[in-house]
């Protein structure tokens, strides 16, 4: 499984602009394979190892700067990739109509991961489902970050009280996950 270089440099950011005086203390707490893809230059364009680039990271993480918690780590690192996304390319699609991103979630995300697949099942008025397949989203750190990364879309696009149901996951052993986005 892999991930896009975009992905690893937002987790970068992430430490670096959230928790700047610890940013070396989080690259010397890594595997050596994950540390080994942090100190040196991250392509955009590259795939890398989801293990060592995103989940072993998000871990370091969740037991440096959230009292060991992992997921709350990848819901946190996803809500700024999120946020990071749409002050570049994607603010257009907001600024056009924020439907337009949620929309255009199916497209995005798998320009991130290399075996996933995301859709829109319904949106309506006042809520949205999402169906996600592929291996990447077995592994709950990465369900995490996805989830936050969701949510953040919402709510940067002007939705209020949002909220994500998890109506069933691939990391719970279902075939995948489903996830219910609800909003006023």
């Amino acid at each position: 499984m892999k991930v896009k270089g975009i992905a690893v440099k937002s987790i970068q950011s992430f430490v670096s602009s959230k928790f700047k005086p610890r940013y070396e203390e989080w690259i010397n707490s890594l595997p050596e394979s994950s540390k080994k893809i942090m100190v040196s230059p991250v392509h955009e364009s590259e795939w890398y190892s989801v293990n060592d680039a995103i989940v072993e990271p998000t871990i370091a993480v969740g037991n440096l700067f959230f009292n060991g918690d992992i997921f709350k780590a990848g819901w946190e690192g996803g809500k700024f990739s999120a946020d990071d996304a749409l002050q570049g390319f994607y603010k257009i699609f907001v600024k056009i109509s924020p439907i337009s991103i949620i929309e255009r979630a199916s497209k995005i995300l798998p320009t991130y991961y290399d075996s996933c697949d995301i859709k829109v099942k319904e949106l309506e008025t006042h809520h949205a489902t999402f169906i996600i397949t592929g291996s990447t989203f077995s592994i709950a750190v990465i369900e995490s970050r996805i989830k936050g990364w969701i949510f953040q879309v919402f709510e940067s696009t002007g939705y209020k009280n949002i909220r994500l149901n998890m109506l069933q996951s691939l990391v719970d052993g279902a075939s995948e996950t489903i996830i219910k986005v609800e909003w006023d």
